[in-house]
């Protein structure tokens, strides 16, 4: 049951940190330029 979860939460985890950190790079890029 535990090895389940760790994988679920891996399975989730992972796609999201790369997601949001994506999002936080295109989210300055944009604010930068915008500034500008």
């Amino acid at each position: 049951m535990v090895d389940i979860i760790k994988k679920i939460v891996v399975l989730i985890g992972v796609p999201f940190a790369f997601f949001a950190q994506t999002v936080g790079d295109w989210l300055e890029t944009g604010q930068i330029s915008g500034d500008t």
